[in-house]
Order: structure tokens, then C-alpha cells, then sequence
């Protein structure tokens, strides 16, 4: 085997495994930037329970969709690429906090009220 044709397959195989490296680091974040440190469970008063998930931080914004008791989010940064213990959180007027989540099998995001949420931390 020349040494052109041993250069063009080792170059060959180190774009099939950067190119599936990169494939699994995108799966595993799909959120890069706003991962934290932290994921949660959607805890709902029933067992199988919709959450709504909403525009904004509070009773008043529209939903956008739900999750059910018992599905797993991340727990997305306040900034793009900025401190990942400082969540994205919100005060409403009633005095509950929101936390904006992401999921991670849908990409959805939105703003989850505190109480509803289990968290855990690595850190």
C-alpha cells in the first residue's frame, strides 16, 4: 500500500469517528450553552399529570405545550454560555418561582413553576 492510500484511509477513519463524536456530544447536549448543572423531574398532584409548560414566567403567558408527571428537563443558565449555577429563574406576582427547562428528547423549552418541578444538582 502506497503512502498516498495509507494518508486518504487514515484520513477517512478520523472523519468517521470526529464525525460520530460530534454526533453523540450533540445528543447528549441539546442545548449547548444553556446546560446547567442541574435537570429536574415534573411532579404533578396526580401520577401521569399534565404540566403546562409556558411562554413566560407566570399564570398569565400562553402554553406551549406540556409535560407529564415524571418526565426528566434540564434546568437551562439565566445567559447563553454564562455561569451554569445561575438558573433561569423568575418571581410572578403570587410569589411562586419559574424556572425555564428544556427537553432534552424534544428540544421544547419553556417556563415550568417551581413547585411542580423535583430538581437535582451536580456539582
Amino acid at each position: 500500500m502506497s503512502i498516498k492510500n495509507l494518508i486518504v484511509a487514515a484520513l477517512a477513519t478520523t472523519t468517521v469517528v470526529f464525525s460520530a463524536a460530534t454526533a453523540t456530544q450533540a445528543q447528549t447536549n441539546p442545548f449547548p450553552g444553556l446546560d446547567s448543572y442541574c435537570e429536574a423531574t415534573l411532579r404533578g398532584k396526580q401520577r401521569d399529570a399534565r404540566i403546562n409548560v409556558r411562554e413566560g414566567a407566570g399564570l398569565n403567558y400562553r402554553v406551549l405545550h406540556y409535560g407529564i408527571s415524571g418526565d426528566r428537563v434540564m434546568l437551562l443558565r439565566e445567559t447563553a454560555n454564562g455561569d451554569p449555577e445561575k438558573l433561569a429563574v423568575r418571581t410572578d406576582k403570587q410569589g411562586y418561582n419559574w424556572y425555564r427547562v428544556g427537553f432534552p428528547k424534544t428540544r421544547a423549552t419553556g417556563w415550568v413553576r417551581g413547585d411542580l418541578l423535583e430538581p437535582e444538582c451536580f456539582n
